[in-house]
């Protein structure tokens, strides 16, 4: 993890949200994985039965490829409350993709990082995403402010900030 990662502030469980990214192009036959660490430690309750954090991969035909939810609140007790999710693809079109993380029926605090898109059917150190800390992300709706946690609070952040602040895509968001 560096110094930077996605941060939403979710004020209501009927609330959903995606922050997207296009990534490099895609080769038809080949397999991919995504993956990235999730914190979910400062999130107060996740209902419904498609609830939590997720990564989606949409392919220039709308194929899209979704990776399993973190449906629960980690333990900031246990690597400080990340948990790595990954998502392994086999692409059927070339083309430009679209990489989504996406969040649903929770409330509360969430936190992304290490986003990583490699042409592999592991994971590894290489990344296809080009700034996969989603800074100056696309977003027709005005995503991407740079933020801030002074790291002042008990929130088990340290070392995780500056943060973006996900704007109103993730409802109602404090001022960081």
């Amino acid at each position: 993890t560096g110094l930077y990662s996605l941060r939403g502030v979710m004020s209501s469980a009927t609330t959903a949200g995606s922050a997207t990214r296009t990534s490099m192009p895609l080769t038809q036959g080949e397999t991919y994985t995504l993956s990235a660490y999730v914190h979910t430690a400062s999130v107060t309750s996740i209902t419904g039965a498609d609830a939590g954090v997720y990564m989606k991969v949409t392919e220039g035909n709308n194929r899209v490829h979704t990776s399993e939810a973190v449906n629960y609140i980690t333990n900031s007790n246990i690597d400080k409350g990340w948990v790595w999710i990954a998502l392994t693809f086999t692409a059927t079109v070339s083309g430009t993709t679209t990489v989504s993380i996406n969040s649903k029926g929770l409330v509360g605090t969430f936190y992304v990082d290490d986003v990583q898109l490699e042409k592999s059917e592991a994971p590894s150190n290489y990344n296809m995403l080009e700034n996969g800390d989603f800074l100056g992300m696309m977003n027709p709706m005005g995503m991407g402010d740079e933020g801030g946690d002074d790291d002042d609070d008990d929130d088990g952040e340290e070392g995780r900030a500056p943060s973006i602040n996900l704007g109103s895509i993730f409802g109602n968001l404090r001022n960081f």
